[in-house]
């Protein structure tokens, strides 16, 4: 019997101290009328069945406008979101925002600021070309009562000054909100290589999950593919950042549509973390 209940002790620790998140990071590309064959309504259902079937707790996407964001929803129910436009701080323009499963996650808090000199207004930042933000929230996973951030962003892809200085401001944020010193994430496209300086410098702070991933998992290096099938992705421009949790797991996706076409010009990214 002493044996019984110390085994039940075991699991029971196992279930509240060891459970993994699963996170999920991918530019999905804008809808756009120009992309022909692949076009947001061509390409949706597969991309949301792939997404689901890997039963991510959290999500972190980019180039999302408010449409696709309705068509993501209506299907994933147990899903909520946080994040805003950058355009307008509402529904217009992009959003880079933060899918969590209600059914895992509850939401404390969260919030979005711009990559720029004036971060609390709609705004274009340093060189960049268009308005950039990121968008974070605190969140709860239940079944431990376990508290960590999630930052999820996109940088600009033609200011060199703007990306170096959003790393910078993401990195001053998160000091200011994370006084506990909880977990974070920090993901994104950040329309940078692994040499630029940009990289560099958050990796002299952060673990780079793709650094860090079990060496015996192997798949493309590079995260931009285009939507050509005969592409091999080299640049790694996407990344998941992290602090305070144990990388279990980590991939670049690399699942295609039914036709042989890819699902975005980007691969999704797919990383499980313990607490």
């Amino acid at each position: 019997m002493k044996y019984f209940f110390v085994g039940l002790l075991l699991l029971l620790l196992q279930n509240v101290f060891g459970q993994e998140l699963g996170v999920l990071v991918w530019n999905i590309r804008f809808a756009s009328t120009q992309d022909g064959a692949d076009r947001w309504e061509l390409r949706r259902n597969e991309l949301i069945s792939y997404i689901t079937e890997h039963e991510p707790a959290m999500i972190g996407l980019q180039e999302v406008l408010h449409g696709q964001l309705q068509d993501m929803l209506s299907v994933m129910n147990q899903y909520q979101f946080t994040g805003v436009g950058r355009d307008d701080g509402k529904n217009q323009g992009e959003f880079s925002p933060i899918l969590f499963d209600t059914t895992r996650i509850t939401m404390l808090q969260s919030g979005n600021f711009w990559l720029s000199e004036t971060p609390d207004t709609v705004s274009v930042g340093w060189d960049a070309l268009l308005p950039r933000i990121c968008t974070y929230g605190l969140f709860e996973w239940k079944e431990s009562g376990q508290i960590f951030w999630f930052f999820n962003t996109h940088f600009d892809h033609i200011g060199e000054q703007a990306r170096i200085a959003s790393a910078k401001l993401i990195q001053q944020r998160i000091i200011e909100i994370n006084s506990s010193n909880s977990p974070v994430i920090f993901a994104g496209d950040l329309n940078s290589e692994a040499q630029d300086e940009t990289i560099v410098l958050l990796q002299n702070r952060w673990n780079d999950a793709f650094l860090n991933k079990p060496a015996e998992i192997t798949f493309h290096e590079g995260t931009y593919c285009t939507f050509d099938p005969e592409y091999k992705p080299k640049k790694r421009i996407d990344y998941i950042f992290y602090k305070n949790l144990e990388l279990k797991y980590f991939e670049h996706l690399t699942q295609k549509r039914n036709n042989g076409r890819w699902m975005s010009d980007h691969l999704a990214l797919w990383a499980r973390f313990s607490f």
